[in-house]
């Protein structure tokens, strides 16, 4: 992942391309993040390769603080975008390998 996006956690300290960032507590981090989710009557999350890593992080992440209830409130669905774009162009294995 770091070599992607520049984003290494040492199990105390985030560093983005070698410089330190701060972190914020997730509680607060979804609280903002579900605060803006309330400003849409629901919401259908879309993610590359979704299930298999953002949604599974995510809702481990809701879980843990305590948050489903509010989240499923807000959420309708969550959509992998990586199964819809095999499901139209089969051949490819990957939308990086289509992109390079």
């Amino acid at each position: 992942m770091e070599t992607i996006t520049g984003i290494s956690w040492n199990g105390t300290e985030m560093t983005v391309k070698n410089s330190h960032v701060d972190a914020i507590p997730i509680e607060e981090t979804l609280g903002k993040f579900l605060e803006f989710l309330k400003k849409f009557d629901s919401v259908i999350l879309i993610a590359h390769n979704g299930r298999i890593f953002d949604f599974r992080v995510l809702s481990y992440a809701i879980s843990q603080v305590k948050m489903c209830e509010m989240f499923l409130k807000y959420v309708l669905a969550s959509v992998d975008s990586l199964a819809m774009f095999r499901s139209k162009v089969p051949k490819l294995s990957s939308l990086c390998t289509t992109l390079l």
